[in-house]
């Protein structure tokens, strides 16, 4: 058992009355109806205060989108809390959350949402609260550990808005600044545990050293679209553990309508917010609290590990073992911060706190395997031949539209025409951005699923004579199957 520091009878009073009224609190009462549905579904809200407080968000957005909420209402979490709690394997609770969505869609909810969460909470009176976020770019390893070393309680949400392009330098740069970024970034994710040294950077003109003693917590919310953030991901970055140490929360749904009737935050849920950066400030200089669990969630995330090492051990492909090398480390940290926020005094994880921070991680992997099969990762001759596979499994699934002009009976037959491919090649950077062009970059994939025997070059006369297409086509042989 942990034991908890003592408290004075009237920060007991302040913790209770907080507690008692958010779990008095009916999650609808004085909002406005949520709106329609999205075609797909987003994802459910989180159970407990940390669902209220993404709601809480929601309303107060421009353009309300719950995925975008919920990433917003986990990285405040992660900010406050990733210092002084652990989990009970005894890991710090900070996480890197990358929030991937089309422009124009919402994203700024969370650059709006947070500050304006924490400027209420100084209204109130607790004058904390800045210091466990920052706002600001980080343009080197050396910046980011200065900025963690004097931030008041080394416990720092860093909310990063196009992200994206952070990632796309960090892929390009060998030794310079956002190599270094992208080396500490790698190292914070596991110094937020009470027992780590942070550490620092030494160089050889002793004024340049910058380090941290003792843990550290540093979190990160980044928003980005699709294009930037996938085509930046190298294979190095899928292989080397980088990218495991992010929950990529993904929303593809429309655009919603414009919110004309915007919330401000309720009153009950600054005060828990300011109640919650007060007793995180006081425990900066104690030891951190453990976040226990109820039988049932633990047992629930032991088999989320086993699983995990299941998917682990079944392959040899580097960037699928790490996907799921970290997965049940982000979903027991996600889930003991959906107990802090209930009970930030006793927290303990219940069955559906496990639950659904494991239905958080699934959806983040299955995302990104979709993604990694598809040819959407990367921009090489991987991602090249994945897209064009993903493009020759879809024209076989499904009838292509009249628009794209393929004779009657080719695809029955099994035969696509390059005509065809030109087109649904020509919108991915994989092939666009090719130095030699994109009907070099797609002729030269082509010829690669011929050599293998996925694709067969048909005679010219023959697709005359059968189909009247003048064109080069293909028949399909047999398409690979990238599953691991």
């Amino acid at each position: 058992m942990t034991e908890y520091p003592p408290m004075t009878s009237a920060e007991w009073d302040r913790v209770m009355s907080t507690l008692d009224a958010l779990q008095s609190m009916d999650e609808n009462a004085n909002l406005p109806p949520l709106p329609e549905e999205q075609d797909k579904p987003e994802l459910e809200w989180p159970p407990g205060v940390a669902g209220q407080l993404a709601q809480a968000i929601y309303y107060s957005s421009a353009r309300p989108v719950r995925t975008v909420a919920i990433a917003s209402a986990l990285a405040i979490l992660a900010g406050v809390c990733g210092k002084c709690w652990n989990t009970y394997t005894g890991a710090g609770l900070n996480l890197y959350i990358a929030v991937v969505a089309r422009s124009g869609i919402g994203k700024e909810a969370i650059s709006d949402a947070i500050p304006a969460l924490i400027r209420a909470s100084v209204k109130a009176g607790e004058r904390d609260a800045p210091s466990f976020f920052t706002f600001n770019s980080m343009a080197s390893g050396q910046g980011l550990i200065k900025y963690l070393g004097e931030a008041p309680y080394s416990c720092v949400l860093h909310v990063s808005g196009e992200f994206g392009h952070d990632i796309q330098f960090m892929a390009v740069d060998k030794s310079g600044h956002h190599a270094t970024l992208r080396q500490q970034m790698t190292k914070l994710y596991s110094k937020s545990a009470p027992t780590s040294m942070t550490g620092g950077i030494s160089y050889a003109s002793l004024e340049n050293n910058v380090s941290i003693e003792g843990s550290a917590s540093y979190s990160v919310i980044g928003e980005t679209t699709p294009g930037t953030f996938f085509e930046a991901l190298n294979g190095k970055m899928m292989a080397d553990g980088f990218l495991s140490r992010f929950v990529v929360i993904e929303y593809d749904g429309p655009r919603p309508p414009l919110n004309e009737n915007r919330q401000p935050f309720p009153e009950v849920g600054v005060k828990w917010f300011s109640a919650l950066v007060s007793q995180a400030a006081q425990q900066a200089n104690r030891e951190p609290l453990q976040v226990s669990s109820s039988p049932e969630a633990r047992e629930l995330l032991r088999a989320f590990d086993k699983h995990c090492d299941d998917h682990v051990n079944a392959t040899e492909d580097e960037s699928r073992r790490q996907m799921w090398n970290r997965a049940h480390l982000n979903a027991l940290k996600v889930a003991s911060l959906l107990a802090v926020a209930d009970n930030y005094v006793a927290p303990t994880v219940t069955a559906d706190q496990a639950r659904w921070a494991i239905s958080l991680v699934l959806r983040n992997i299955a995302n990104m395997t979709g993604r990694l099969e598809s040819g959407d990762v990367g921009d090489g001759d991987t991602a090249r031949e994945r897209k064009l596979v993903d493009v020759l499994r879809r024209y076989l699934l499904r009838p292509p539209a009249p628009s794209y002009k393929v004779p009657k009976g080719m695809r029955e037959n099994g035969i696509v025409p390059l005509s065809y491919l030109v087109v649904r090649t020509s919108q991915h950077s994989a092939f666009y951005n090719h130095k030699l062009g994109q009907n070099w970059a797609l002729r030269d994939t082509v010829r690669s699923l011929v050599e293998a025997g996925h694709l067969m070059d048909m005679k010219k006369d023959r697709l005359i004579e059968s189909f009247n297409y003048h064109g080069q086509g293909y028949r399909i042989l047999n398409l690979p199957d990238y599953g691991g």
